[in-house]
């Protein structure tokens, strides 16, 4: 993909059927700061209101489903990443990147700057042996295969791969990098994590910050990073055709509350138009659609799951042909 991912000021070259107007483009490239902040807001507010929950309730079971929903939230916050990443919180790019840094990167020891290299060249090379996100959106060749990852997933063998994966990203080679800047994140993070770890010694929240943060970052947050990983490309490594190199889904409101918040279900969209921020990308989708030309074309995945009974779902589409490159 074009390297104008780079600053979503343009769309990457793409099919012209997939076009929108110049003005389109730049009217839903406006960026929101009150709309994201309130995003971010309720994010942790619920990852909050769900802690105390499950330490209020003394259940276990309450605890394991709060330990599902702070996943969904966590995942939530990774996508605001996504989005500081390509600027798309503020038009001050440095308080999106401040923002993005201690709200969205750091508690998961994330590194703004390393992400945003990393996810830009995602889109620059996407789909070919340079993408550096190739590995973790090829899936499995099989269902029992992709069954037997996400199990380990869930019970926390995917450790590993985690620290491999943040190796490319993590927080702490912001202390190997040189060059200008990396001071400032240097001591952004630094002043975040003796702020935090204050704070949790100062209450003695130890316990529920493994319980209700740890626990559900290495477990069923993994299901959902790799299974959202997965929708996305696999099976659309051969493509040239950039409107079929990744997918678009219409997601029910418990998949997108489950798998895809933030609109991230509209991921072909954001590959065309990476400036635009999270809260468009449905009206995007609606506008290319609304061309006849494409609409034929553009063919959504219906939903994330049901190889068998929706052939027409991300992973339908998939493990159908028994094909995942």
């Amino acid at each position: 993909m074009s390297a104008s991912a780079l600053e979503g000021a343009s769309a990457p070259e793409a099919s012209a059927a997939a076009r929108l107007p110049a003005r389109t483009i730049k009217r839903l490239s406006a960026r929101s700061f009150p709309r994201s902040m309130a995003f971010i807001a309720a994010q942790w507010a619920a990852i909050g209101a769900c802690a105390a929950l499950g330490v209020w309730s003394g259940s276990w079971l309450v605890t394991a489903l709060c330990v599902v929903v702070i996943a969904t939230r966590q995942h939530a916050l990774l996508v605001m990443l996504h989005d500081a990443a390509h600027y798309s919180l503020s038009a001050n790019r440095k308080l999106n990147d401040l923002v993005g840094a201690l709200f969205c990167a750091f508690p998961f020891s994330v590194s703004m700057r390393r992400y945003r290299a990393n996810h830009l060249a995602h889109h620059r090379y996407a789909n070919t042996q340079a993408d550096p996100d190739l590995p973790d959106n090829t899936a499995p060749a099989s269902l029992g295969g992709l069954a037997k990852t996400l199990a380990a997933d869930l019970c926390f063998l995917s450790i590993p791969n985690y620290l491999r994966r943040t190796g490319k990203f993590g927080v702490l080679g912001i202390f190997r990098e040189k060059g200008a800047g990396w001071w400032t994140e240097r001591a952004e993070f630094l002043s975040f994590l003796l702020v935090a770890v204050s704070l949790v010694a100062w209450f003695d929240l130890w316990k529920p910050v493994v319980l209700y943060w740890i626990v559900p970052l290495f477990s069923v947050l993994q299901v959902i990073l790799r299974a959202r990983g997965y929708s996305e490309h696999a099976g659309r490594m051969d493509e040239q055709d950039e409107i079929l190199q990744s997918r678009t889904i219409d997601a029910g409101a418990l998949e997108r509350f489950l798998l895809a918040p933030g609109n991230v279900n509209r991921h072909l969209e954001h590959h065309l138009y990476p400036s635009i921020p999270f809260f468009n990308l449905e009206k995007v989708h609606d506008l290319m659609v609304a061309q006849p030309q494409l609409k034929a074309r553009l063919v959504p995945s219906q939903g994330y799951v049901g190889a068998s009974a929706a052939p027409r779902s991300a992973f339908g589409e998939i493990y159908r042909a028994g094909s995942t490159a």
